[in-house]
């Protein structure tokens, strides 16, 4: 839980039927489902998924659902690559973040954090900023892929992984 804007803090908490409580700085707290009005702040008012600690004063809430939520489906899952390679999509903590784990090399395979904007998954890799786009095998710049029509294009002519 991160109760200030310079200090992230775990707890160990006692699971109750409805709540968790737990101590803080030598005061028992409880940590409960509400919404967004709960909380006291204005910007969480409409959100739905929430847990307050103090209401009126203490909350936190889930991001709304993004649109992209659906439009992302399709980028999900296993993509292949030549020689082992791969690219695996998986829904991130928000509606429109994306989990990432490529393998790009034979010797190591990276995770990384992405935003989908409805058109692309854009990510940090080794300080620079990429985007993975949709294409066909073709376009990857692998023969062994150039038949296929499903594909993620990061690179054009130098990397990119198809479906199966």
């Amino acid at each position: 839980m991160k109760d200030s804007l310079d200090s992230s803090a775990q707890y160990v908490g006692q699971v109750n039927s409805d709540s968790i409580s737990f101590e803080r700085q030598g005061v028992t707290e409880t940590l409960r489902r509400g919404v967004g009005t709960e909380t006291g702040f204005s910007f969480l008012r409409s959100r739905k998924d929430c847990l307050i600690v103090r209401t009126n004063q203490e909350g936190y809430c889930r991001r709304a659902a993004s649109q992209n939520a659906s439009a992302l489906t399709p980028w999900l899952g296993r993509w292949q690559g030549p020689e082992g390679l791969f690219m695996d999509v998986q829904p991130g903590a928000s509606g429109d973040q994306v989990r990432l784990t490529v393998k790009d090399n034979l010797d190591s395979q990276d995770n990384y954090v992405g935003r989908f904007d409805g058109s692309a998954i854009r990510f940090e890799r080794r300080g620079r900023t990429e985007a993975i786009r949709r294409g066909n095998g073709s376009e990857t710049g692998f023969s062994f892929l150039r038949s296929r029509q499903d594909c993620l294009i990061v690179i054009a002519g130098r990397e990119g992984y198809c479906r199966p």
